[in-house]
């Protein structure tokens, strides 16, 4: 659950936004078979492109539908529809969030921050989706994927219509060449590399077709090199090292798949960040982004402190906010301390979404005393007043 406030004139606007980033901003757009139901209403897919037509199907080229079932391919053509149908483009919204990043580089030394995992997610794709409601795969810059019997071995069939915002379309050279970044030890970053060695380096079978092979069995490791690994350009990538992707791109981002882009323009280093949207995204037609990606531009403002940042809002200084305190919702965030929540300038919203989250709280290492005594464990459970905490620190929310 969300709890949210937001200026009136973008209330629809801001519920499709959320829609976006709820669902980690990832693009599930494909070819589609058969119709696809959006409230009530089917929506017949826009066929594929002239893409691919130079590649054999068995390679992946135009055709490989037709074939890849009987190949042992899955896809997912039923995946689930967030967007708006009748939600607009355009207008702009501006954000607040704590600290300017130390990069724009979304991966390497200082990459791991809010701020860049929103912007990355929308300028970025993956392999494939994860559908928050149903937990299955869906396509992303691949339409099809196929898993060995020993579930060590993976291919993924890359969409031929898929392009960088440069124009250059995506191949399996840049599956590679982003694994190879990853793997390099110039972009200082440990815990990546302990995450993406767990295989080999990946294999272009075609323009189209790149396989990976495992090295250590992990039931984690499809959800990783398929989800979350966003691909680069290779036509960048080779021109560099990783220490050379570390120093080039430390405010600037490699071109990427997704249907934004950083608007330099506006974008003000220690101050203000700015996307704008692509008119030329690839994907902008598939059912599965109808009604999302809707603002034509994404403005990022920078308020460190929570008590400034609510003042800022009542300002009006930006138009979307989640309460960082229980306390601030219930006593001050209402329509009788707020002048503008009472006017109906400022919409006050509860917003459900199927995203699943993590958990929060206390972690006990039960291998170590005296957290290993089951009995110290149910002495701690009941010196919690699960009830008064709730009423009177979480106001009941």
């Amino acid at each position: 659950m969300k709890k949210t406030l937001t200026r009136l004139s973008y209330t629809l606007l801001v519920l499709c936004f959320l829609s976006f980033i709820a669902s980690s901003c990832k693009t599930e757009g494909t070819k589609r078979k058969k119709a696809i139901k959006i409230e009530g209403k089917k929506t017949t897919p826009k066929p594929v492109s002239n893409a691919g037509l130079n590649v054999p199907a068995e390679q992946g080229g135009a055709g490989f539908d037709t074939l890849a079932v009987a190949q042992g391919w899955e896809t997912n053509d039923n995946p689930s529809i967030y967007g708006a149908p009748n939600a607009k483009k355009g207008g702009e919204i501006t954000l607040a969030l704590q600290e300017y990043p130390a990069t724009l580089r979304t991966e390497g030394r200082d990459s791991r921050s809010r701020v860049i995992s929103i912007i990355g997610g929308l300028i970025y794709e993956p392999l494939l989706g994860l559908d928050p409601k149903t937990l299955k795969y869906t396509p992303a810059l691949a339409t099809h994927w196929k898993i060995s019997e020993d579930k060590m071995t993976y291919w993924f069939r890359l969409d031929p219509r898929a392009k960088f915002s440069d124009g250059k379309p995506v191949t399996s050279r840049d599956v590679v060449a982003t694994w190879k970044l990853l793997m390099d030890d110039g972009i200082e970053d440990p815990s990546t590399q302990g995450t993406y060695s767990k295989y080999n380096e990946p294999i272009a079978e075609s323009d189209y077709i790149v396989k990976v092979v495992c090295k250590e069995e992990n039931w984690r490791n499809f959800l990783y090199i398929a989800t979350s690994m966003s691909i680069f350009p290779n036509h960048y990538l080779e021109k560099i090292d990783g220490a050379g992707y570390l120093d080039k791109y430390q405010y600037e981002m490699l071109p990427g798949t997704g249907p934004y882009i950083v608007d330099n323009d506006d974008t003000k280093k220690g101050e203000l960040l700015a996307l704008k949207r692509r008119t030329d995204y690839w994907g902008k037609d598939d059912p599965t982004n109808v009604g999302t990606y809707n603002f034509d531009k994404i403005k990022m403002i920078f308020i460190l402190d929570p008590r400034l940042e609510l003042e800022k809002f009542k300002k009006g200084d930006f138009d979307f906010y989640i309460p960082s305190r229980a306390q601030w919702w219930v006593e001050e965030l209402n329509a009788e301390q707020n002048d503008n929540i009472r006017r109906g300038l400022i919409q006050k919203r509860k917003i459900f979404n199927a995203k699943p989250k993590g958990t929060s709280g206390f972690a006990l290492n039960t291998l170590e005393a005296p957290f290993d005594d089951i009995n110290v464990r149910k002495a701690l459970g009941f010196l919690w007043n699960i009830e008064e905490l709730n009423e009177k620190l979480f106001y009941k929310e």
